[in-house]
């Protein structure tokens, strides 16, 4: 994860890949201590042994897993922006939601002070806190959602 500014559109990207319960939740919390970051975290919430969610009872629940005690929640609002959308729309919808968030994110910087002697990247991430109701990371994303929403998409076509 280097800081160089290099020209290139896919640095500082990490797949972090490895079975449930390993941690990789929680080592993205850390790292985010250290770099800026914009924590979604895209699992389906799961409780008591019921799924709150189609998709995933509908799916083997070993890619739901138990998620009442899984570190963070996840981010409802994001996934089921993302899969309300019809599967031919979906990498537009998600750019859309994207710019959603960047300028979210871009508003709440604006507004946000580090407290003196912690690093900005380690007080955004408390600050954001875990997604969650109440949370400034939940209403960030519930307002990314509602906006993008809002977007009106023009398909613009070009004959040769």
């Amino acid at each position: 994860m280097s800081q160089s500014h290099a020209p290139h559109p896919y640095q500082n990207v990490l797949a972090i890949i490895q079975s449930s319960g390993t941690g990789k939740s929680r080592t993205v919390h850390e790292v985010a201590a250290r770099f800026f970051s914009i924590p979604v975290n895209l699992r389906f919430r799961k409780l008591g042994g019921e799924s709150s969610s189609t998709l995933c009872s509908q799916r083997n629940q070993a890619y739901c897993g138990p998620t009442e005690h899984a570190f963070p929640h996840p981010d409802d609002q994001i996934r089921e922006y993302m899969t309300s959308q019809k599967p031919e729309q979906a990498v537009k919808h998600f750019c859309i939601l994207l710019k959603a968030i960047f300028d979210a994110v871009c508003e709440g910087v604006k507004e946000f002070m580090a407290p003196n002697g912690v690093p900005f990247a380690e007080a955004w991430r408390d600050h954001l806190g875990q997604a969650g109701t109440g949370s400034v990371r939940n209403q960030l994303y519930d307002d990314a959602v509602n906006n993008a929403r809002g977007f009106k998409v023009i398909v613009v076509t070009c004959n040769d």
